[in-house]
């Protein structure tokens, strides 16, 4: 991390570099490196512009700290595998009913987060 970070000095009035990790590759970590404002959450925010939908209405799934910052602008939000405590905690923010954690996506964590949400809009119809 500190040569990377080392390294990147020079770009960082262009650059955003973000840290983040995956369970199966621990204690390697992943360096996201972008263009100054792009991220996971900009992308987002554009193609739910360009699609016209709210982020109110959008439920957003992750499994890293680093999905949070997409997820934080939904009003939904799931997680899968063996994510962090933290961003356990964060996605429980959402309030009572707004999150779900699934298992991992091997034990299909992802149909788990649909099933939950799935079940709420059939109670509302």
């Amino acid at each position: 991390m500190p040569r990377v970070e080392s390294l990147m000095k020079k770009f960082k009035d262009n650059t955003h570099i973000l840290w983040t990790m995956h369970p199966t590759i621990l204690p390697f970590q992943i360096c996201d490196i972008t263009i100054r404002g792009v991220s996971k959450k900009s992308a987002t925010l554009e193609v739910l512009n360009l699609i016209h939908i709210l982020p109110e209405e959008v439920l957003g799934i992750g499994d890293t700290i680093g999905d949070w910052s997409f997820m934080e602008i939904c009003k939904y939000a799931g997680t899968v595998g063996n994510e962090s405590k933290e961003l356990k905690d964060l996605v429980k923010t959402k309030g009572e009913g707004n999150y779900f954690y699934g298992s991992s996506v091997d034990e299909n964590g992802l149909l788990y987060v649909f099933t939950y949400f799935k079940s709420k809009i059939d109670k509302l119809a």
